[in-house]
């Protein structure tokens, strides 16, 4: 079995294949390296390599365009991608791309051995598991930007779907990460969230609650209503009221 080190700096290359043997992969697998994409597509279809790791960012032909013409092909490897802490929006191209996981640099040698060690290389990966598998690092990264995104965009209508692609998941396996970081189903969490916000503005007499309703996303003052009792316990224009009289007593 081979694995295939991508970059275009050879001490990046020679310090990968230092660490995988220090780790003792050297006795499962020959490591192959290749300086630039190029390279890289030869020396994938000569050697059919289980595992690759490649840079996100070489000269010419980037790390993306090379997953992007590997996933052609009919022999599925198992896809690392090197990034930095400003790469997001790299990493979640490469993961739409269909690759396993990624890892910043420099490349810690425990993460390596972590990751490597939850693939299962008895067969090579299909195109429906390929990218459900993100470290527990990259998952709680890509919650984080899930539920950001999702306090962003409250004024208009979002699906699950709509969050899935932006952080590049598919939509069955982001449903079961949201639910276990959440505890909660996607449609459940928004309203929740939309409910929060809301009460914020109520507690301002300025805001109507038509206005509130059409700020947050929903389509009008009774679906508002409707949410907000089932959430809140009440109706919006109850809550004010409760507010007011509280404010009266003080």
């Amino acid at each position: 079995m081979f694995i295939l080190i991508v970059d275009d700096d050879k001490l990046i290359c020679e310090n990968i294949k230092s660490k995988l043997t220090r780790l003792g992969y050297a006795d499962r697998y020959k490591f192959v390296t290749a300086y630039n994409a190029t390279d890289a597509e030869i020396l994938y279809d000569r050697h059919l390599p289980t595992i690759m790791v490649t840079d996100i960012h070489m000269p010419s032909v980037n790390g993306l365009a090379l997953i992007k013409r590997l996933s052609n092909r009919s022999h599925k490897a198992y896809i690392f991608v090197l990034s930095s802490y400003d790469d997001y929006e790299f990493v979640r191209q490469a993961f739409l791309l269909g690759v396993t996981d990624y890892m910043l640099k420099p490349i810690d040698i425990e993460e390596l051995d972590s990751k490597l060690k939850k693939i299962n290389v008895a067969a090579p990966p299909s195109q429906e598991t390929l990218a459900e598998t993100p470290s527990d690092y990259g998952a709680e990264r890509m919650m984080r930007r899930a539920l950001d995104y999702i306090e962003e965009n409250m004024s208009r209508s979002i699906s699950m779907r709509d969050v899935a692609d932006y952080v590049g998941l598919s939509y069955n396996y982001f449903s079961k990460l949201f639910k276990e970081h959440t505890s909660c189903h996607f449609a459940h969490y928004v309203h929740l969230r939309r409910i929060e916000h809301s009460k914020k503005y109520l507690r301002a007499p300025g805001f109507k609650i038509q206005d509130i309703a059409k700020k947050l996303g929903y389509d009008n003052p009774s679906e508002f209503s409707r949410a907000f009792k089932k959430y809140a316990g009440c109706y919006p224009s109850e809550y004010r009221d409760r507010l007011s009289s509280s404010m009266e007593e003080m």
